[in-house]
């Protein structure tokens, strides 16, 4: 019969530190890769975003929608909206495939975040702001403010000169002093990254006019769009 060999104490303490060691080890290494597979996720939700955002311009004579439409009596009566933020635009004109308006209801809401509206969610953001004024949004990101202010900052997205530097829609979410409205966590502005308002992930996915996305660490980068 063969013999069973016995592990004595020692060699059972002994096993267990290297395990706990490697453990140390590995598990950083594994935070790491999961913070930045959500940093990339980010990414392409902000470029999914930003084309559905030069879509709606290239059906609305280069224009787009406003970060809000509550701005002023002239911005709602351009864009025939009492009300409603740049995400609402989007839903309703059809940008997102499958969506179920859901005004009112926070389980459709859900639900279009879980799925039709997923690239406006921040995989890293565990409380995305819920836009409980026209349709019901869940989003983890918010539009340049100084698009669509007023009416003279209503332009086409050919005339901003500066498009490659001005952001036009960015992480919104992790507010550091809990403080901020919702309402304002779908708009953005320099402002708001001055007062640390939004660390994120400790940096802003930004999409830019031009269309294409990095990460905004600057906090006082000007949000101005240049003419």
């Amino acid at each position: 019969m063969r013999k069973i060999q016995k592990f004595t104490l020692a060699e059972l303490i002994l096993i267990s530190v290297v395990l706990l060691i490697n453990a140390a080890v590995l598990l950083p290494v594994i935070a790491a890769d999961s913070a930045a597979s959500r940093h990339v996720a980010c990414e392409n939700n902000l470029k999914d975003v930003a084309l559905k955002l030069q879509m709606y311009a290239e059906i609305n004579d280069d224009y787009l929608p406003p970060a809000w439409s509550g701005a002023s009596v002239q911005v709602r009566n351009i864009y025939g909206r009492k009300g409603g933020f740049w995400c609402d635009f989007l839903a309703r004109d059809g940008y997102f495939t499958n969506w179920v308006e859901a005004k009112g209801s926070a389980r459709k809401a859900k639900i279009n975040a879980e799925n039709a509206m997923k690239s406006l969610i921040c995989p890293a953001d565990e409380d995305p702001a819920l836009l409980n004024h026209t349709y019901s949004i869940y989003t983890s990101y918010g539009f340049n403010q100084a698009y669509a202010k007023d009416a003279a900052s209503i332009v086409k997205v050919s005339a901003i000169t500066n498009a490659g530097r001005a952001p036009m829609v960015m992480d919104s979410w992790g507010d550091a002093s809990g403080t901020l409205p919702v309402h304002m966590r779908a708009r953005v502005s320099s402002g708001y990254l001055q007062n640390g308002r939004y660390p994120a992930h400790g940096f802003n996915n930004t999409a830019f006019f031009d269309g294409h996305v990095e990460a905004l660490r600057n906090k006082k980068h000007p949000f101005t769009i240049n003419f």
